[in-house]
C-alpha cells in the first residue's frame, strides 16, 4: 500500500542497482498489532556512529520524493536480539500517541515523536534488523548518550 509512517531529503544519489530485499514492520497503537510488508529499499554506506549503532541514509524505493528518505540504524553487534528493535519501536509509537493527545489540548509547545519502524533486511547475512525513521535535515545537537543526559543546556 501506500506510505509507511516512516523518508531521506537532498539529492537522489542512491544508486539502484544496490537495491535490497526488506520486510518493513509496522505497529498500530490502537490495534495494538504489527503489519509487514515487502520493499525494495537502498541503504548507503554509515554516515554517522555512536557506541552501539550505526546509521545510514536509506532510500525506500516504493515511495517517492520526501517520503522515501530515511535513517536506518544498525546495531554493530550481529547478535542484537531483533526484540530490541520492537521493543524501541513500539515504544515510540505508543510515545507518539500520547503526543498527539497532548497536542490535541493545546498546548503553548507542542511534542512530536518521530514514527519508526523496523526493516528486516533479507538479502544480508542473517537478516539482520534494524530501526528506520524518517530522516530530517539540519543541525542535530545530542542531548543524552545510551546512559545519562549528556548536555547542561536548559531546552525549554
Amino acid at each position: 500500500g501506500g506510505g509507511g509512517p516512516c523518508g531521506l531529503g537532498g539529492g537522489d544519489d542512491f544508486d539502484i542497482s544496490r537495491a535490497e530485499r526488506a520486510v518493513r514492520a509496522v505497529f498500530d497503537v490502537e490495534a495494538g498489532a504489527w503489519s509487514r510488508t515487502l520493499i525494495n529499499v537502498v541503504v548507503q554506506a554509515p554516515f554517522a556512529e555512536g557506541s552501539l549503532r550505526t546509521a545510514h541514509r536509506m532510500k525506500d524505493l516504493t515511495q517517492v520524493g520526501e517520503r522515501a528518505s530515511f535513517v536506518l540504524k544498525l546495531s554493530k553487534d550481529p547478535d542484537t536480539d531483533p526484540q530490541v528493535y520492537y521493543d524501541d519501536v513500539r515504544m515510540q509509537m505508543v510515545a507518539r500517541a500520547y503526543a498527539e493527545r497532548f497536542n490535541a489540548l493545546g498546548p503553548p509547545k507542542r511534542v512530536d515523536f518521530l514514527a519508526a519502524c523496523v526493516l528486516q533486511l533479507l538479502d544480508r547475512p542473517g537478516r539482520p534488523h534494524c530501526g528506520v525513521e524518517r530522516y530530517i535535515a539540519g543541525e542535530y545537537v545530542k542531548y543524552n548518550n545510551n546512559w545519562d543526559w549528556a548536555d547542561a543546556r536548559r531546552n525549554t
